[in-house]
C-alpha cells in the first residue's frame, strides 16, 4: 500500500514538472507587466498575462514546437518556443523596432 501511494505521487509530481514554459519579458533590464501573452500550436490556444514584475508561467502538456505572441501598448511581437518533458525558460528582451512599427523579441 505504501508504494502504491509512493509510485502515485511520484507520477502526479512528476506530471505536474512537464511541459512548464516559464521566463520573463524584459525592457532595458525592467520586468514588463501587462503584456497579453498568446500560445499557440498543435491543440492549444493559451492566453495569459505577464506579472507585476515580467514574469509568466504555463504548463503545456504536450511537447513540440509552438508559437510565442505579445501584445503591448497597442503592437506586438513574436518568437518560436519549446516545449519539452522538462520545464523550460524563456526569458525575452522586448525591443520595440520603429522600422517595422513592432517588437522584436530577443532570448536572453
Amino acid at each position: 500500500m505504501k508504494l502504491a501511494g509512493f509510485l502515485l505521487f511520484f507520477l502526479t509530481a512528476a506530471d505536474l514538472a512537464a511541459g512548464v514554459i516559464y521566463g520573463a519579458l524584459r525592457d532595458n533590464n525592467r520586468g514588463v507587466p501587462g503584456v497579453e501573452i498568446t500560445i499557440t500550436g498543435p491543440r492549444l490556444n493559451q492566453r495569459l498575462t505577464t506579472a507585476p514584475d515580467g514574469s509568466f508561467r504555463l504548463f503545456i502538456k504536450e511537447s513540440g514546437k509552438y508559437h510565442f505572441h505579445v501584445t503591448y501598448q497597442g503592437k506586438s511581437g513574436d518568437a518560436d518556443i519549446f516545449s519539452y518533458d522538462d520545464p523550460v525558460k524563456y526569458d525575452f528582451d522586448l525591443r520595440f523596432d520603429r522600422a517595422r512599427n513592432n517588437y522584436q523579441l530577443s532570448r536572453r
